[in-house]
């Protein structure tokens, strides 16, 4: 990318997302393409879906050129590791690796927030009443989070779960440890007029004072959610793009 690096200060948290219907067109797919790393292009010649292949090239794309915002890096030349419980993070180029990133994608919006040094995790999500069904609230969510659903009209219900979905999402992301965390074993609430807050069971080990969390409607059938690790007052900023064919050097 051609601009000098934008600032990103410790104790902010960036967040870019792109509809995938708006980044279409066989220009730009293949600038996109031309990105990836070979085992990134293995992985998109493997969706048997167009819709799929599409949605991961632009979450890559996105990644890549959002990772150039924040370093003189051009967008086609970052590699990727797999940590544990394969959460990816950057192995080169060295100097950039205090960038710490997450990224979601769902059916038609993909989305990556950024760090310094800071855990974070990201999630996105079509608003669908078909998949917010009692079976599976009532199985997964934690009984304030049951009692606060069973009173809302079924409209009101389908919005609040995807809210508290996406949260809990974040949340298991930006721990990075996969499955070990049960759903049921951390709450959510929303003060009135401030972020989404954490509680948690006896059985889960962590600090709700050491977490902080935004929730965003990208349209008013989606829904993107973010955590981050950190005590003192986070800077949020969630922001819409599309990546530049221009960017893809």
């Amino acid at each position: 990318m051609s601009d000098a690096p934008r600032p990103l200060g410790p104790d902010d948290v960036h967040v870019w997302y792109t509809f995938t219907d708006e980044a279409s067109g066989a220009a730009r797919e293949a600038a996109y393409l031309a990105l990836l790393c070979e085992t990134e292009r293995a992985r998109h010649a493997q969706f048997k879906f167009a819709e799929d292949r599409h949605c991961f090239l632009v979450a890559h794309a996105l990644l890549r050129t959002t990772l150039s915002r924040y370093a003189a890096v051009p967008p086609g030349q970052w590699r990727f590791r797999t940590a544990a419980h394969g959460r990816p993070e950057i192995a080169f180029p060295a100097a950039a690796t205090s960038l710490r990133f997450n990224l979601s994608h769902t059916r038609g919006l993909v989305a990556c927030a950024v760090t310094t040094q800071r855990d974070v995790g990201v999630d996105v999500e079509r608003v669908d009443g078909r998949r917010a069904t009692d079976d599976v609230w009532k199985r997964y969510f934690s009984p304030s989070e049951i009692e606060a659903l069973a009173k809302l009209s079924s409209a009101a219900r389908t919005d609040a779960f995807f809210d508290y979905w996406t949260l809990k999402e974040s949340y298991i992301k930006a721990r990075g440890l996969g499955l070990e965390i049960p759903l049921d074993g951390f709450s959510f609430d929303f003060p009135p007029g401030g972020r989404p807050a954490i509680s948690f069971a006896a059985s889960v080990q962590d600090d709700p004072a050491a977490w902080q969390f935004a929730l965003h409607q990208p349209r008013p059938s989606y829904r993107l959610a973010v955590a981050a690790r950190g005590r003192a007052e986070l800077a949020f900023a969630i922001m819409s793009t599309i990546p530049a064919v221009n960017d893809a050097k």
